[in-house]
């Protein structure tokens, strides 16, 4: 069974209990419709020869995570639910495997970008998602089954090098530490530890492909549309966006950065490479508050369903969330990835997992003993 939870432990903290109410639920997601359907009306404002169905085919991509959240509320057993995250479990050993030979064929001056087509968005999904697949290797009691997920979490780390994006390594490193130090399993924390610091010590060990992108050598990608920023371009860019937010603190608009970075001293038409600068550059400060206390919100409640869950798969749902946002989060300082819903969509599914625990039990998840 996968049900079956590590450890109890007595936690002073874990964010509070969670209360039994929809409205805090729903609350970050409908602020987040919010300020992007301002941005929006802004945007139609500020540039008459914008295209409208473009704005709302970007409009849909922000918002497309929430109405997955939505859907996944509807579920109301643990069948049900369990069934959902091993969907996303198989989704994400599937696009690993791919990615990984797509990797090996290309070969080794080769950035690949998998189903996705672009190297840092499936870097992004690699680094959050193997954070589920370590959480449903935490709590897999059946011996084969736990030896078939660890080789799908090795073809997943196997996978990321691939995409020689910094962001993800990066990232895939944070979330796989924030979920181990929450599995309650210490083989996993002396596991997940133990090969980071022997990278750490050793990093002649880090694959060629990778470590050449870190040494700034040249990485070639003939399928990336988007030209690659060294790391002086994104200096530069950056500047350039920090100069936009002050100059606008309420945003200059829906798809306006690369209209208007030039207009702060940036180079014309570039990407901005942080998703915190482009919501704060399009949406204002407001919509980068708005942002931030979404991720604290999913941060928060899948902390609560670790320590609160009353049943297995709350807590497995509670611990990937952890880990997989906190894998966004990093990335996304180094890219602009969680705009899309098959990047960003699975972490919100797991939060509905955790939430929906919270309303049917009654009176909140229960703390664990």
């Amino acid at each position: 069974s996968t049900n079956s939870p590590p450890p109890r432990r007595r936690c002073g903290g874990g964010g509070g209990r969670p209360h039994n109410t929809s409205a805090g639920a729903l609350a970050p997601g409908v602020a987040w419709i919010c300020i992007c359907m301002l941005a929006l009306v802004l945007a139609l404002t500020l540039y008459q020869d914008q295209n409208f169905g473009d704005l709302l085919v970007l409009l849909k991509r922000l918002i497309d995570p929430f109405i997955l959240y939505i859907f996944a509320r509807r579920l109301n057993n643990n069948a049900d639910r369990d069934a959902v995250i091993d969907g996303m479990v198989l989704g994400t050993v599937l696009f690993s495997v791919h990615l990984a030979l797509q990797g090996m064929d290309m070969g080794q001056n080769i950035r690949v970008g998998g189903m996705m087509s672009q190297p840092n968005s499936s870097a992004a999904f690699i680094a959050a998602y193997s954070c589920l697949l370590l959480a449903q290797l935490v709590f897999m009691k059946n011996r084969k089954m736990t030896i078939v997920l660890v080789g799908a979490l090795l073809v997943s780390i196997f996978a990321e090098f691939q995409t020689v994006s910094r962001a993800g390594a990066f990232g895939l490193c944070a979330g796989l530490l924030a979920t181990a130090s929450l599995s309650g399993r210490k083989w996993v924390k002396v596991v997940i530890c133990g090969t980071l610091l022997i990278f750490l010590i050793l990093p002649q060990l880090i694959p060629d492909k990778l470590s050449s992108r870190f040494a700034g050598r040249d990485i070639h990608n003939s399928e990336d549309l988007e030209a690659e920023a060294s790391a002086d371009t994104r200096k530069e860019i950056w500047g350039a966006a920090i100069s936009m937010t002050l100059s606008n603190p309420l945003g200059i608009g829906l798809g306006g950065f690369q209209r208007r970075i030039g207009d702060y001293g940036g180079p014309q038409g570039r990407d901005a490479h942080n998703t915190y600068l482009l919501v704060s550059s399009e949406m204002g400060v407001g919509g980068l508050l708005i942002l931030l206390g979404m991720m604290y919100q999913l941060i928060k409640r899948g902390w609560q369903g670790v320590y609160y869950g009353s049943d297995g798969v709350s807590r497995k749902a509670g611990l990937a969330l952890v880990g997989g946002t906190i894998a966004l989060l990093v990335t996304n300082f180094f890219s602009a990835t969680i705009r899309d819903a098959s990047v960003f969509g699975y972490a919100w599914v797991l939060a509905a997992m955790v939430y929906q625990a919270s309303e049917w039990s009654g009176q909140g998840i229960q703390k664990t003993k």
